[in-house]
């Protein structure tokens, strides 16, 4: 890690923050939580909260500065993509960086990270791992598009240069490149702090340096059906604007077929309808529950079964 960078695994708190403001109920409390959100909208105007949101986001970064002696904070959480609008108006003079990476390998990659399927992807009534592509990466394309104070870097430039790739970086955010710094297991110290937290990609402690055995997995891993799912959901452009045309190409010639972009922006809507409406639980989630109840109740049943057998025992003694 450079000597001037705090990156810790992703500090979700600025969706807290626009959840507050935004009226989303991402926690549950035995206090009125509506009527908390709603005294809260009208005790501050949106400039307002935007100030005291900022001022509180300001002193938890400083504070987690000053302990790691570092000067530079770096948030990563993929689903910004959900407040891109707040945080530009929180901090409009922040740099962003877009980390491009082929949607069909984050597909793969979500496979193994969350053992989710690729229709479950693309399911809106999933829960929030549905929204990630369909929604996510047009979002962060329209925000990136034209954008100040921003840089693209592709994941698999990161892989094969990641010296070069990183020192690109270290320019654009304006700190010298500490010689090896991409070979994150240098720093065994860091590491382990991170394996104490919850949050972030395990699969980061597989290794210690940046590498490309991930990189077009796709192309091995999903069936055909699989793959026309996901350019069903997401369509040619999104492909196109993020700089992969070799894919584009590739795909083609092996005649899968793109949709239009007004059919993707109608699959679209869907999509921007169910993250206004999505509780922070999953279809799966809800399956688990159920799951848990039938094994109690059979556990119940159980032990009922149990206890009258033991009655009947007890009545031939007696």
């Amino acid at each position: 890690m450079h000597p001037q960078v705090c990156s810790p695994n992703e500090p979700w708190f600025l969706l807290g923050l626009a959840s507050l403001y935004e009226g989303g109920n991402i926690t549950r409390a035995r206090y009125e939580h509506g009527g908390v959100e709603l005294a809260l909208r009208e005790l501050l105007s949106e400039s307002e909260f935007r100030q005291a949101a900022r001022a509180f986001a300001v002193s938890a970064y400083n504070q987690v500065l000053a302990r790691e002696g570092r000067r530079i904070f770096v948030d990563k959480t993929p689903r910004y993509y959900h407040i891109t609008d707040f945080i530009e108006r929180l901090f409009p003079s922040a740099k962003k960086i877009w980390l491009k990476r082929n949607p069909l390998d984050v597909v793969v990659s979500y496979r193994t990270s969350f053992n989710v399927s690729v229709q479950q992807m693309f399911d809106p009534e999933f829960g929030p791992v549905a929204l990630d592509l369909p929604l996510g990466l047009p979002r962060l394309e329209a925000f990136f598009r034209g954008q100040p104070s921003t840089f693209e870097l592709f994941y698999e430039d990161l892989a094969a240069q990641p010296a070069d790739t990183v020192a690109r970086l270290c320019n654009f955010l304006n700190i010298s490149y500490a010689d090896r710094m991409e070979i994150y297991g240098n720093d065994p110290q860091a590491l382990a702090r991170r394996k104490r937290l919850s949050m972030g990609d395990t699969k980061l402690f597989a290794s210690s340096a940046p590498h490309n055995a991930s990189v077009g997995q796709w192309e091995k891993s999903l069936t055909n059906e699989e793959i026309q799912t996901v350019l069903h959901n997401l369509g040619r452009r999104i492909f196109e604007r993020m700089g992969y045309l070799d894919t584009i190409e590739l795909l083609t010639r092996r005649g899968f077929a793109f949709p239009s972009e007004a059919e993707v922006a109608v699959r679209r809507r869907v999509f921007v309808d169910a993250a206004k409406s999505l509780t922070w639980t999953s279809r799966r989630d809800l399956r688990l529950r159920e799951m848990t109840a039938e094994v109690s109740a059979m556990l119940n049943l159980t032990s009922w079964h149990r206890a009258a057998r033991r009655l009947i025992r007890f009545r031939k003694r007696a």
